[in-house]
């Protein structure tokens, strides 16, 4: 339903019992879409309520439970979407949200580049010419029990049948907190990607020449 009317001539074609979830036509391109909600977890690596922001503090945002989750859904749909027929007609999308306060998007860097390209953090470098910044390289989280699950499923040919990834947090029952809407990020390795601008939603990211480049749809 965000797709609906913002930025792009779009519109929701038959939804197919076996998936994907639904397709969008937009701008006469078809685009498969598997959408799914990341639950808060019960384990111990679960995304911790931390209960009402306090506006004079920088909320605590648990980027680590928030990864787990999204990589533990874009592993499952992966898996599921590559064994079907669907994946070859058109670009795949996996669509993931996350409803929770907690869930702070369009970060530096963003939760997606965190869950799917393994990014870490940023780095800000001073030397003679100026400054420079890069972001770290993380292949894996680990998890509360010591196990580590990878992080770099967009770097994997196995994987390169998904287009791009969404990750948004909304929550159509709650008004006690504000997000930004969604993150695009497309997959460097994918078989059928989709093209730049096609969905103009909240901030959407790619990989150029090693970099990953940001456009803000917000501003």
């Amino acid at each position: 339903m965000l797709f609906s009317g913002k930025g792009a001539d779009s519109r929701f074609c038959a939804v197919r019992d076996n998936g994907p979830d639904f397709n969008l036509d937009i701008n006469g391109q078809k685009v498969f879409v598997e959408a799914a909600v990341a639950s808060r977890g019960t384990t111990e690596d679960k995304i911790p309520d931390i209960g009402q922001y306090d506006e004079t503090r920088e909320p605590l945002v648990p980027f680590k439970e928030l990864a787990l989750r999204v990589t533990a859904k874009l592993k499952d749909k992966a898996e599921a979407n590559n064994a079907r027929e669907n994946a070859k007609e058109g670009p795949y999308i996996i669509a993931i949200n996350l409803p929770y306060k907690e869930a702070w998007l369009c970060s530096s860097p963003p939760l997606a580049a965190q869950a799917a390209l393994g990014v870490k953090g940023q780095l800000i470098e001073f030397n003679e010419h100026g400054v420079s910044s890069s972001f770290t390289h993380n292949p894996n989280i680990s998890r509360s029990t010591g196990a580590l699950v990878p992080t770099e499923y967009f770097l994997r040919d196995e994987f390169s049948h998904i287009s791009a990834l969404i990750v948004a947090s909304v929550n159509p029952f709650s008004t006690s907190y504000s997000s930004p809407s969604l993150e695009l990020l497309h997959n460097p390795k994918a078989t059928k990607p989709i093209d730049r601008g096609l969905i103009t939603l909240g901030r959407e990211y790619w990989v150029e020449s090693g970099v990953l480049k940001e456009l803000n749809y917000d501003d």
